[in-house]
């Protein structure tokens, strides 16, 4: 469910002569906690890899100007497609949505205030292709699993080591290999510089410039050419007019003509 205190009513609610059966996507931390209170002796099957293979994908740690990151976001989704970035609260991953669309990149949202419903049209929409990323909470990402992601972004730096694999981890799966970017501010290097070293992962920070606008940004539609002549074109021969006769010249003629 997603949302621990609920699922503790509801275990307290029900029988104490039953069957407890708990899927999750973890076992440690709080989860680890629920079970050993509310199972009697359970029996553990886990399936996949512990830890996702982070050979499988390339890691690469970008230190920019955090004002440049949703650009850099942006260029990322129109290189790579399907992509999944992280953001740390709600409110930027709205806030990223609508850069995203101005830049002309189409994403979804998926986070705790929104209500299940807008989510699973969002994964739904991102699952298919009619849009291109897909950016969320690390709460609302847990157990997401769709197939063909090729990017993950971490717009906001991982909490710590077990984050950033989960979070990693929705990439480069099944043999496939995957592309994972950090972005990091000036004021989290040396947060990034902890995090490698837990995660073991013996990456640099390689310095990013601005990006260019039309790097980012859709190219506009060609304008339409003019129909205007161009002032240099050959103008057309004029006709010369016929000779004006005078009025009074025309008079004297019909006055000699009628004299004779």
């Amino acid at each position: 469910m997603g949302f621990l205190p609920q699922v503790r009513k509801l275990l307290d609610l029900v029988s104490e002569n039953r069957q407890t059966i708990l899927f999750s996507a973890t076992l440690d931390g709080d989860i680890g906690a629920l079970a050993r209170e509310y199972q009697n002796d359970p029996a553990r099957h886990e399936v996949g890899e512990i830890e996702p293979d982070l050979d499988a994908s390339t890691h690469a740690f970008w230190h920019i100007e955090a004002t440049e990151r949703p650009r850099h976001t942006a260029t990322l989704i129109n290189k790579h497609g399907s992509t999944i970035v992280f953001c740390r609260t709600r409110h930027g991953a709205d806030r990223l949505v609508k850069q995203l669309s101005a830049a002309g990149v189409s994403a979804a949202s998926i986070h705790g205030g929104r209500s299940q419903g807008q989510r699973d049209r969002a994964l739904q929409s991102f699952k298919q292709g009619h849009v291109d990323a897909l950016v969320a909470t690390d709460v609302a990402a847990r157990g997401i699993h769709v197939d063909g992601v090729a990017c993950v972004v971490h717009f906001d730096l991982a909490e710590d080591a077990k984050a950033y694999l989960h979070r990693s981890g929705r990439t480069g799966r099944a043999g496939a290999s995957g592309v994972v970017v950090t972005l990091v501010s000036d004021a989290l290097v040396r947060d990034v510089r902890r995090l490698q070293k837990d995660i073991g992962l013996e990456g640099t920070l390689e310095r990013m410039g601005r990006v260019p606008a039309s790097s980012a940004e859709p190219k506009a539609a060609p304008r339409r050419a003019e129909t205007r002549p161009s002032r240099h074109a050959p103008r057309r021969p004029e006709t010369a007019a016929p000779p004006r006769r005078s009025a009074s010249r025309e008079r004297r003629r019909q006055r000699r003509g009628s004299a004779g």
